[in-house]
This record gives structure tokens, C-alpha cells and sequence, in this order.
């Protein structure tokens, strides 16, 4: 007697071809977008970029440098605002400038070039991790400031002189009858 054989159906391989097909349209959307963020990011400043407390995000250096220059404007108009128990003091960058040098001067220039030297990496992969790594944890760079010491003491002595009392220091006081009394430091 002869042995049966055995016919099997063929394996359908259309999910195998689903798969595929899937696997590849997920990777051609992620490596296009971030092919498409990295050209985007090239001449712009990253996500969550900050000078100072200024949002510079997704900005040119131009418009990152106009953007900080109309801000400091601004701060220059309002001053700075120093106070000493109930008295205040605003004090601008050109209060008592002397020959043409300010109290508090910004450098746009150094503060701009350090924020785009954190922001922008030689190798597509490492900006492309930078992108990312910006979206999450954000650059903060501090901005440039130039104070000038003796300009800004020379005004703030001026408004506070008669406020700073020099301190006292403590005293012992022995009476008669062998007690002491105790005069805290001034």
C-alpha cells in the first residue's frame, strides 16, 4: 500500500509583505523628518533656547540679534532697581557714565556666538541629537553683561551712604553686684 501523502497549503505571505511595507513608510517618516528638522535648524536657533531669560528660539542670528538689542533697549529705559530698606534707587546704563563708559553694558555679540556655539554641532547625527536634547532639556545661556564696578559703587554710596551705619560691636557690662548684661553687635 502506498503512503498518502500529505499536501499542505501554502503559507499566505501577504502579512509578511503588510510588515514590511510598515516597517518601511515608519522608517522613511522618521528619517525624513529628521532630515527635514536638521536643514530646518541649520541657520536657526534650537528649541528652547534662551539668553538670559529671552526666548531666541527658532530665530536667525539677525533676528536673534535684533530681538536682544530692542530687550536691552527696553531694560536700559526702565533701569535697574536697587533698594536698601524703604529707599529705592533706579540706576540706567548711562547714569553717571564718564567718557563715554556705561554702568552696565550687554555684549550681543559674545552672548549670540556662545548660545549658536552650544546649539549648532559639526556632524548631522550629533545635531540631530543636540535638536532633540534641546527639546527636552532647552540652552540657557547666561548673557554677556560688562558692569562697571567703580561707576555702579560711586552711585549706589551716593543714594545708600546715609543708611549704612558702621556696626558696633558687642559689649560686656559687669555691674556692682558681680552680673553681667550683654549688648548684641550692632
Amino acid at each position: 500500500m502506498p503512503i498518502p501523502k500529505i499536501i499542505l497549503p501554502k503559507p499566505n505571505k501577504t502579512w509578511l509583505i503588510w510588515l514590511l511595507s510598515c516597517l518601511g513608510l515608519v522608517l522613511i517618516i522618521i528619517f525624513g523628518s529628521s532630515y527635514y528638522t536638521v536643514r530646518h535648524y541649520e541657520n536657526r536657533f534650537l528649541p528652547h533656547t534662551t539668553i538670559g531669560n529671552l526666548d531666541i528660539s527658532g530665530l536667525t542670528p539677525s533676528q536673534a540679534e535684533q530681538l536682544l538689542s530692542s530687550h536691552w533697549n527696553k531694560l536700559s529705559q526702565t533701569g535697574w532697581i536697587f533698594q536698601l530698606n524703604n529707599t529705592t534707587k533706579i540706576i540706567k546704563p548711562t547714569t553717571g557714565s564718564v567718557e563715554g563708559s556705561l554702568i552696565f553694558d550687554l555684549n550681543q555679540e559674545e552672548s549670540l556666538a556662545i548660545a549658536w556655539q552650544k546649539n549648532h554641532q559639526a556632524k548631522p547625527y550629533k545635531k540631530l541629537l543636540a535638536i532633540i536634547n534641546s527639546w527636552f532639556l532647552g540652552q540657557k545661556t547666561m548673557a554677556t553683561i560688562t558692569i562697571n564696578e567703580t561707576l555702579l559703587e560711586e552711585n549706589l554710596q551716593a543714594t545708600f551712604q546715609s543708611l549704612i551705619n558702621p556696626s558696633q560691636p558687642a559689649k560686656i557690662k559687669i555691674t556692682s553686684d558681680g552680673s553681667y548684661e550683654i549688648t548684641p553687635e550692632i
